[in-house]
């Protein structure tokens, strides 16, 4: 299974908050409540994603021991 190109660039920007929030320094920079948004969304976005994935592996998985 693979991740479809829009939740790929959500990970990057979660990637990039996660970088720059864990290793500060003079790269660092100020995070507004609308960049907190972006990410939230983000983060939900990909959840929901990874979620459904879940999903559809153990709906696989039941057929299979089903047949």
């Amino acid at each position: 299974m693979k991740f479809d190109r829009e939740v790929k660039v959500e990970t990057q920007i979660i990637n990039g908050y996660y970088f720059t929030e864990r290793y500060p320094g003079d790269e660092s920079v100020e995070v507004t409540k609308e960049d907190l948004d972006v990410c939230a969304d983000a983060v939900e976005h990909c959840r929901e994603s990874i979620l459904k994935m879940i999903q559809e592996i153990e709906n696989e998985l039941n057929e299979n021991e089903e047949s």
